[in-house]
């Protein structure tokens, strides 16, 4: 079976993937403590818990698609990775919005950027 990514470009992906699993779930921790906390359940729920939802969701089937090494598994990850990043621009105006963004950006990078992996070769 032909790889999607190569080795090591494919453990780096899944490293940065389960590193949204695990951002994604402090988020929702942290909209339980606010929603314990008295703050508006609307407001907590479209800016917290949603973004945190889909990214867990989003995150999680893409590592399945990569360990599977599923050709669909690239476009799972770019667009994952955007969504990572719109959902650090919808937080910007926080320190961690920041670094969820710039996961996502290197996320994004490691998916498109042509690596210096040797490409195939033909046997003829």
């Amino acid at each position: 079976m032909s790889h999607v990514y190569e080795p090591a470009r494919a453990r780096q992906l899944r490293i940065l993937l389960r590193v949204v699993v695990g951002v994604a779930g402090l988020m929702t921790v942290f909209a339980v403590f606010f929603l314990l906390g008295g703050s508006d359940p609307g407001l907590v729920l479209m800016v917290v818990l949603l973004p945190a939802v889909l990214m867990l969701a989003l995150a999680a089937r893409t590592l399945k698609l990569l360990e599977r090494s599923d050709p669909r598994a690239r476009s799972w990850v770019v667009g994952t990775a955007w969504v990572v990043v719109l959902i650090g621009l919808l937080l910007s105006r926080t320190a961690p919005g920041i670094v969820v963004a710039a996961i996502g950006i290197l996320l994004l990078l490691i998916a498109v950027l042509p690596g210096r992996d040797p490409g195939p070769t033909s046997d003829g």
